[in-house]
């Protein structure tokens, strides 16, 4: 089948050919090597590595009055790698997603992971075998999975000094 380019389809060509995507946006914090097969399930084979990316662009916003102690902010730096699949069909992706930092701030909490999360993700499945985040007062584990067909499975175990409390709510 043709391939659909900004100008116009494409006949296949004889031999297997790819785009080859690469370089950075938002500053440079979120870096790309890609190669993008050209047939019709779009092959994809590369990585995607974030360096220090912002997160209080896609973390909710609160009322000027209660940034202080409710804002919440946070970073990571990861490498996002794709071995096998389609880029027209995510449930046909395989890789791994590393997360080397993930910190999240809520007020004065700060939490952070212990040690590099890894999630594998198989024909449509992503599989987290342990996510430990730590902040003062707080520790988190979450296992599970996620999947495009049947939703959430992830569980999550915490330990919360209660006194942590009043520097994460505002209530």
């Amino acid at each position: 089948p043709p391939i659909h380019t900004v100008d116009g389809p494409m006949r296949a060509m004889e031999r297997p050919s790819a785009f080859l995507v690469c370089g950075s946006f938002m500053e440079g914090d979120i870096g790309f090597d890609l190669a993008i097969g050209r047939q019709s399930s779009y092959p994809l084979r590369g990585k995607i590595q974030l360096d220090d990316v912002d997160l209080s662009r896609f973390l909710p916003s609160v009322d000027d009055e209660l940034v202080a102690r409710a804002s919440t902010e946070g970073v990571v730096r990861a490498m996002v790698r794709f071995d096998d699949g389609g880029f027209r069909d995510p449930s046909t992706l395989r890789g791994l997603a590393r997360l080397n930092t993930l910190a999240i701030q809520r007020g004065e909490l700060r939490l952070e992971n212990v040690h590099p999360i890894l999630v594998r993700f198989d024909r449509g499945v992503a599989q987290i075998a342990q996510a430990r985040l730590r902040g003062p007062g707080v520790r988190l584990r979450m296992e599970g999975e996620a999947s495009l067909d049947s939703g959430l499975g992830l569980e999550v175990f915490a330990a919360v000094d209660l006194s942590t409390l009043p520097r994460i709510t505002t209530a």
